[in-house]
């Protein structure tokens, strides 16, 4: 048996480079989760280890943060990130996960760089919504806090007794009968 030695440069090995650069405002947990808090109602924990995806309201619970996961869950699910039918209520109140699903026996995809990458897209689509409800939200304290109250008139002065109906007549609508 014969044995056969080449000398020679050995062929380098191409540099590997990303085929995107994103940006999200993210942090990793001590377990290797990676914690996303760009969504202004809602954080986003992607954890490989579990192999899944799940949502948590920042402030409070309510219809708005169960249609913000709903929301992001379908926009996965239509790209093909998660199936339709792995989303699901969390054992948190008021969360919801979903799993993700695995790219074919072969593929070098990783998952967790797939639902990055298409978090960012959600972003990015979502941002003017998420300005439109910052907006709101700071003319409504501005409303509340600094109100323009004006009438035709001008401007109302403060006194005891005002308008037309006296406060001792004003009763309730069970009392206002006499006999």
């Amino acid at each position: 048996m014969a044995i056969q030695i080449k000398v020679g440069e050995t062929p380098k090995q191409e540099e590997k480079k990303p085929q995107r650069t994103i940006k999200l405002n993210a942090k990793k947990a001590l377990n290797g989760d990676i914690m996303v808090k760009d969504h202004p109602e809602i954080h986003i924990v992607v954890s490989r280890k579990n192999n899944k995806i799940i949502t948590y309201p920042k402030n409070e619970i309510g219809d708005h943060t169960y249609h913000s996961q709903d929301d992001l869950f379908s926009y996965l699910a239509d790209y093909g990130v998660v199936a339709h039918d792995a989303m699901q209520g969390g054992v948190i109140l008021g969360s919801m996960e979903a799993t993700i699903m695995q790219p074919s026996e072969g593929s070098t995809v990783d998952p967790i760089e797939v639902v990055l990458s298409k978090l960012y897209d959600y972003f990015q689509m979502e941002e003017p919504n998420f300005e439109m409800i910052d907006k709101f939200e700071q003319n409504e304290e501005d409303r509340l806090m600094d109100p323009d109250v004006y009438t035709d008139l001008g401007d109302v002065p403060q006194a005891e007794k005002k308008g037309s109906i006296d406060p001792r007549f004003a009763r309730r609508y069970y009392i206002t009968y006499h006999f």
